[in-house]
């Protein structure tokens, strides 16, 4: 299988979502400085308002994502024209109906909620331009248009870090809201500007039927999803305060921006994914390692990845960030529990090309209940935040698991082969933890204060580096992953530094008049 293409779309995109992940955990570092832990819990319930009224599309955007790359692959050019304008026709109403919604009920809350109703409806109107925004970069993502999404990803981290300095620095949490605002309308623009689109708002009921249709089902695994991923921090605000939500949230923060990162690899797979299908007349054979491939390399690179997170944090929040010192080592385990998370990403991209995106529906329900009866219990027993995050990583092993056995049946994989593969992919997480706990030991007591810690921070970087060489010279030799992203490497600097060639004439160079 070639790969070349592939490894081009997701360097490019990574490497740009790179860049706006570092602006993202900036801009929420100097955010959680700015309002402190009370009132960055308050912007947490904001994000869960807009998180969740993402879904009033109903699906449709990920319905588009699947049908333009799968007619793109039939050759059907005008469907994907259809396609375009009846999805942001239907998006855009959906999402104003979805932003009265939210003022409504925020209205019948008021008295109950701890937010105020003139930041619910400015939240509202964000809402509407969070629509747009995720119009355009799935219609982006769909025509592979991955260099003008990444320089977008870029440009909207950007201003929101610059906003966040600006109008919150002296408004404080409505000044983060405006900055919110002001990003995604300068970000739109921008879009519309770059990629030359001219929105059309087409009616076509029978059309945005049957693309609801294709949405629902995907919009089920994101309302699910969301739920999952939000499970912990509806249950530390029952039975705690914004406060200690302000607290936690600081981790899922930084939580999410990786999980941004990590997402945006298995996005430029996505509508390969669709094309191929497209291509094979639905032979699930030939999508087969567009998605055990990279699991088996995540989960051998990850570990470096997001161990180096996790040793950075305490230097982190010590000196940055004193306000949170208390949920140090609550970040550190969110941050090594998404290393379930990562090895599992690209499977409900496989489920939703292949229409199966039902099967993740009672694995979603059991774990979220498992991880609300473990999190209570744990509530109960006094563990507070450390047994939220213990009990929210466990809830992710079990998911991983039972997502990840799905799609092995799929492809009929035994039961011992099966067992090999959980050995295989787990032993890493194994070895991450024990590296961590290795290094932590070490500390440099000649040096205090500043110089010390930096000293210390370097040294255990360093050490964590070398443990994890025998994991990336494992999965080189079974799968040649360095070999093929040096060839590409190679590759990507000959097409850069490879000079034109001038047309020529009775051997003499043409003049052009330009």
């Amino acid at each position: 299988m070639k790969y070349q293409n592939l490894m081009k779309d997701s360097s490019v995109y990574t490497g740009s979502m790179m860049i706006a992940t570092v602006f993202s955990i900036l801009q929420a570092v100097i955010t959680a400085r700015i309002l402190g832990p009370a009132l960055y819990g308050v912007l947490q319930i904001y994000r869960l308002i807009l998180m969740y009224s993402m879904h009033a599309g109903l699906g449709i955007l990920w319905a588009m994502l699947r049908e333009i790359p799968f007619h793109k692959g039939k050759g059907e050019l005008d469907k994907i024209e259809e396609i375009k304008n009846v999805t942001f026709s239907t998006n855009m109403a959906l999402a104003c109906i979805g932003s009265l919604l939210i003022v409504i009920i925020a209205f019948f809350l008021r008295k109950t909620a701890s937010i105020s109703m003139l930041g619910v409806t400015f939240v509202a109107l964000i809402a509407i331009e969070q629509h747009f925004q995720y119009y355009l970069e799935h219609y982006l993502l769909a025509q592979k248009q991955f260099s003008l999404r990444s320089r977008v990803k870029v440009i909207y981290t950007m201003a929101n870090l610059v906003g966040v300095c600006v109008f919150g620095y002296f408004f404080k949490l409505p000044g983060v809201l405006v900055a919110m605002f002001l990003s995604f309308a300068i970000v739109n623009q921008y879009t519309m500007r770059a990629g030359k689109f001219k929105p059309r708002f087409v009616v076509n009921i029978k059309e945005s039927i049957r693309l609801i249709k294709i949405g629902v089902p995907i919009l089920g695994n994101g309302v699910s999803n969301n739920l999952m991923a939000s499970v912990d921090k509806f249950m530390i605000i029952k039975f705690f305060d914004t406060t200690a939500l302000g607290y936690y949230g600081l981790a899922t923060m930084i939580k999410q921006f990786m999980g941004v990162l990590y997402m945006s690899i298995f996005m430029t797979i996505f509508p390969n994914l669709a094309e191929q299908l497209g291509k094979h007349n639905n032979d699930i054979k030939s999508i087969k390692n567009y998605v055990l491939k990279p699991m088996i390399v995540s989960a051998y690179l990850s570990p470096l990845f997001l161990g180096s997170i996790a040793l950075v944090i305490p230097f982190l929040i010590k000196y940055f960030l004193p306000q949170y010192t208390p949920v140090t080592f609550i970040t550190q385990i969110a941050v090594v529990s998404f290393f379930f998370g990562i090895l599992q990403a690209g499977i409900p991209n496989f489920l939703i090309v292949t229409k199966k995106i039902h099967h993740i529906y009672p694995f979603r329900a059991a774990v979220i209940i498992l991880n609300a009866v473990l999190i209570y219990i744990a509530v109960r027993l006094n563990k507070g935040l450390l047994g939220v995050a213990f009990c929210t990583m466990a809830s992710s092993f079990v998911f991983s698991t039972l997502l990840s056995n799905n799609f092995l049946h799929h492809y009929k994989v035994g039961f011992r082969s099966r067992i090999r593969f959980y050995i295989q992919n787990y032993v890493p997480f194994v070895y991450m933890i024990g590296c961590l706990f290795s290094v932590s030991m070490v500390s440099i007591g000649i040096y205090q204060g500043i110089p010390g810690d930096i000293i210390t921070f370097l040294i255990r970087s360093l050490l964590f580096f070398a443990l994890n060489i025998p994991l990336i010279i494992y999965i080189n030799k079974k799968t040649g992953i360095i070999m093929e992203m040096k060839k590409f490497a190679v590759h990507l600097w000959q097409e850069k530094t490879r000079r034109p060639v001038s047309p020529k004439k009775n051997g003499k160079p043409i003049e052009s008049n330009a």
